[in-house]
Protein backbone atom coordinates (compact mmCIF):
# COMPACT_ATOMS: atom_id res chain seq x y z
CA UNK A 1 0.00 0.00 0.00
CA UNK A 2 1.41 3.39 -0.95
CA UNK A 3 1.24 6.64 0.99
CA UNK A 4 -1.70 8.87 0.17
CA UNK A 5 -0.43 12.20 -1.17
CA UNK A 6 -2.95 13.61 -3.64
CA UNK A 7 -0.53 16.34 -4.70
CA UNK A 8 2.12 13.90 -5.96
CA UNK A 9 2.46 13.44 -9.69
CA UNK A 10 1.80 9.69 -9.37
CA UNK A 11 -1.91 10.34 -9.10
CA UNK A 12 -4.05 11.07 -12.11
CA UNK A 13 -6.74 13.74 -12.02
CA UNK A 14 -9.42 11.03 -11.72
CA UNK A 15 -7.67 9.50 -8.69
CA UNK A 16 -7.45 12.92 -7.02
CA UNK A 17 -11.17 13.48 -7.62
CA UNK A 18 -11.98 10.02 -6.20
CA UNK A 19 -9.87 10.79 -3.13
CA UNK A 20 -11.64 14.14 -2.63
CA UNK A 21 -15.00 12.43 -3.03
CA UNK A 22 -14.01 9.76 -0.50
CA UNK A 23 -12.93 12.38 2.03
CA UNK A 24 -16.28 14.17 1.70
CA UNK A 25 -18.13 10.88 2.06
CA UNK A 26 -16.25 10.05 5.26
CA UNK A 27 -16.95 13.55 6.65
CA UNK A 28 -20.65 13.17 5.83
CA UNK A 29 -20.75 9.71 7.40
CA UNK A 30 -19.14 10.99 10.60
CA UNK A 31 -21.58 13.91 10.72
CA UNK A 32 -24.51 11.50 10.46
CA UNK A 33 -23.12 9.24 13.19
CA UNK A 34 -22.52 12.21 15.51
CA UNK A 35 -26.00 13.50 14.77
CA UNK A 36 -27.59 10.18 15.66
CA UNK A 37 -25.58 9.88 18.87
CA UNK A 38 -25.66 13.45 20.10
CA UNK A 39 -28.87 15.00 18.86
CA UNK A 40 -31.97 14.75 21.01
CA UNK A 41 -33.75 18.04 20.42
CA UNK A 42 -37.17 16.56 19.91
CA UNK A 43 -36.78 13.19 21.58
CA UNK A 44 -36.78 11.88 25.09
CA UNK A 45 -37.31 13.81 28.28
CA UNK A 46 -35.69 17.02 26.98
CA UNK A 47 -38.45 17.45 24.41
CA UNK A 48 -40.88 18.25 27.21
CA UNK A 49 -38.52 20.73 28.91
CA UNK A 50 -38.90 24.02 27.05
CA UNK A 51 -36.39 25.66 29.38
CA UNK A 52 -33.67 23.18 28.31
CA UNK A 53 -34.39 23.82 24.64
CA UNK A 54 -34.56 27.58 25.22
CA UNK A 55 -31.15 27.48 26.92
CA UNK A 56 -29.67 25.52 24.00
CA UNK A 57 -31.12 28.02 21.53
CA UNK A 58 -29.70 31.01 23.40
CA UNK A 59 -26.30 29.33 23.67
CA UNK A 60 -26.08 28.71 19.92
CA UNK A 61 -27.22 32.28 19.20
CA UNK A 62 -24.45 33.66 21.41
CA UNK A 63 -21.90 31.13 20.15
CA UNK A 64 -22.41 32.47 16.64
CA UNK A 65 -21.95 36.08 17.73
CA UNK A 66 -22.21 38.29 20.76
CA UNK A 67 -25.37 40.35 20.61
CA UNK A 68 -27.77 42.56 22.51
CA UNK A 69 -30.95 41.61 24.34
CA UNK A 70 -33.28 42.69 21.52
CA UNK A 71 -31.42 40.60 18.94
CA UNK A 72 -31.53 37.56 21.21
CA UNK A 73 -35.30 38.00 21.60
CA UNK A 74 -35.69 38.24 17.80
CA UNK A 75 -33.63 35.10 17.14
CA UNK A 76 -35.10 32.81 19.77
CA UNK A 77 -37.51 30.34 18.14
CA UNK A 78 -41.09 30.87 19.20
CA UNK A 79 -40.91 34.58 18.75
CA UNK A 80 -40.26 37.61 20.87
CA UNK A 81 -42.42 37.36 24.02
CA UNK A 82 -42.85 41.16 23.87
CA UNK A 83 -44.54 40.97 20.47
CA UNK A 84 -48.27 40.27 20.29
CA UNK A 85 -49.15 36.68 19.48
CA UNK A 86 -50.00 35.92 15.87
CA UNK A 87 -53.37 34.48 16.86
CA UNK A 88 -52.21 30.91 16.45
CA UNK A 89 -49.56 30.40 19.09
CA UNK A 90 -48.01 32.52 21.79
CA UNK A 91 -44.31 32.42 22.64
CA UNK A 92 -43.71 29.42 24.94
CA UNK A 93 -41.35 31.51 27.07
CA UNK A 94 -41.25 34.88 28.76
CA UNK A 95 -38.62 37.61 28.86
CA UNK A 96 -37.97 36.60 32.48
CA UNK A 97 -37.19 33.04 31.30
CA UNK A 98 -34.68 34.41 28.82
CA UNK A 99 -33.16 36.82 31.37
CA UNK A 100 -32.72 34.00 33.89
CA UNK A 101 -30.89 31.89 31.34
CA UNK A 102 -28.75 34.83 30.20
CA UNK A 103 -27.73 35.57 33.80
CA UNK A 104 -26.49 31.98 34.09
CA UNK A 105 -24.67 31.43 30.78
CA UNK A 106 -23.57 34.88 29.61
CA UNK A 107 -21.74 37.98 30.75
CA UNK A 108 -23.15 41.40 29.96
CA UNK A 109 -20.94 44.25 28.79
CA UNK A 110 -22.54 47.68 29.02
CA UNK A 111 -22.50 49.90 25.99
CA UNK A 112 -21.47 53.53 26.13
CA UNK A 113 -23.41 56.46 24.73
CA UNK A 114 -25.79 55.22 22.08
CA UNK A 115 -24.20 51.78 21.86
CA UNK A 116 -26.26 48.89 23.14
CA UNK A 117 -24.75 46.50 25.68
CA UNK A 118 -23.97 42.99 24.50
CA UNK A 119 -24.05 39.50 25.94
CA UNK A 120 -21.11 37.10 25.52
CA UNK A 121 -21.06 33.46 26.55
CA UNK A 122 -19.21 32.86 29.79
CA UNK A 123 -17.34 29.71 30.81
CA UNK A 124 -20.54 27.95 31.88
CA UNK A 125 -22.22 28.83 28.57
CA UNK A 126 -19.30 27.52 26.52
CA UNK A 127 -19.26 24.34 28.62
CA UNK A 128 -22.88 23.72 27.54
CA UNK A 129 -22.21 24.53 23.86
CA UNK A 130 -23.34 21.66 21.62
CA UNK A 131 -21.96 21.86 18.07
CA UNK A 132 -24.24 19.07 16.83
CA UNK A 133 -27.31 20.98 18.02
CA UNK A 134 -25.93 24.06 16.25
CA UNK A 135 -25.38 22.05 13.07
CA UNK A 136 -29.05 21.04 13.01
CA UNK A 137 -30.25 24.52 13.91
CA UNK A 138 -28.10 26.46 11.45
CA UNK A 139 -29.64 27.59 8.22
CA UNK A 140 -26.37 28.76 6.73
CA UNK A 141 -23.07 26.90 7.00
CA UNK A 142 -21.29 30.17 7.84
CA UNK A 143 -23.18 30.30 11.17
CA UNK A 144 -21.85 26.86 12.08
CA UNK A 145 -18.32 27.77 11.01
CA UNK A 146 -18.44 31.10 12.88
CA UNK A 147 -19.60 29.45 16.12
CA UNK A 148 -16.88 26.82 15.90
CA UNK A 149 -14.24 29.50 15.23
CA UNK A 150 -15.51 31.46 18.25
CA UNK A 151 -15.34 28.30 20.37
CA UNK A 152 -11.77 27.61 19.28
CA UNK A 153 -10.79 31.21 20.09
CA UNK A 154 -12.45 30.94 23.50
CA UNK A 155 -10.61 27.68 24.24
CA UNK A 156 -7.25 29.16 23.21
CA UNK A 157 -7.73 32.07 25.61
CA UNK A 158 -9.03 29.83 28.37
CA UNK A 159 -6.19 27.33 28.01
CA UNK A 160 -3.60 30.09 27.92
CA UNK A 161 -4.77 31.15 31.40
CA UNK A 162 -4.52 27.63 32.81
CA UNK A 163 -1.40 26.42 34.55
CA UNK A 164 -1.47 22.90 33.15
CA UNK A 165 1.33 20.42 33.78
CA UNK A 166 1.58 16.97 32.29
CA UNK A 167 4.17 14.61 33.76
CA UNK A 168 6.27 17.51 34.92
CA UNK A 169 6.14 19.41 31.61
CA UNK A 170 4.50 22.79 31.32
CA UNK A 171 2.13 22.61 28.35
CA UNK A 172 1.86 25.74 26.20
CA UNK A 173 -1.26 25.77 24.01
CA UNK A 174 -0.68 29.05 22.24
Amino acid sequence: MRDVDPQSEEYSEAERMDLDKSIHQVESFLTIILSLIGFHKLTGVDALKTDVNLEKEIIVILATKSCGHAEILRNVPGGDPNEPADGITAAPHTVDDIDTILADIADFTSGSGFQQGIYKLNQKGWAKFDPIYLLHRSIQLKDFEMANANYINYMKVWLSHQNIHYRGYNIDYM
